[in-house]
């Protein structure tokens, strides 16, 4: 029996509703061209190596499940409720919506900063 695993295809659109869901977590403000910040420029998304933004990882567990982890810089605990719940922020205290999951597929967290993709049954 074949073990089956989410798309690559898949599991990009996880890490977009990821990315949509804390989008606050994401934005900086422009810079100059003297590298200091621009505070009239429109914000833009945040840069970063990975794991200071949401990175997906292939083969993550090593059984071939795709994973989002996202540690530095990221909402307290952000893949304990799923991404598809409402989120509660204890550090800044506002809530976030859930958003919703691409057809066949689940998520669980495998600790508070990555969250495993798997297929559906």
């Amino acid at each position: 029996m074949t073990k089956q695993t989410v798309t690559e295809a898949k599991a990009k659109l996880v890490l977009a509703a990821v990315e949509d869901k804390f989008s606050t977590w994401l934005m900086d403000f422009a810079r100059d061209e003297n590298g200091r910040y621009d505070f009239d420029a429109p914000l833009v998304k945040r840069e970063g190596l990975p794991g200071d933004v949401p990175t997906l990882v292939e083969d993550w567990d090593g059984n071939g499940n795709w994973a989002v982890v996202w540690e530095g810089g990221s909402p307290l605990d952000w893949a304990i409720g799923g991404i598809e719940y409402d989120y509660y922020d204890p550090e800044f205290g506002f809530h976030v919506k859930g958003v919703e999951l691409p057809k066949g597929v689940h998520c669980e967290p495998y600790y508070s900063f990555v969250l495993v993709i798997y297929p559906s049954n």
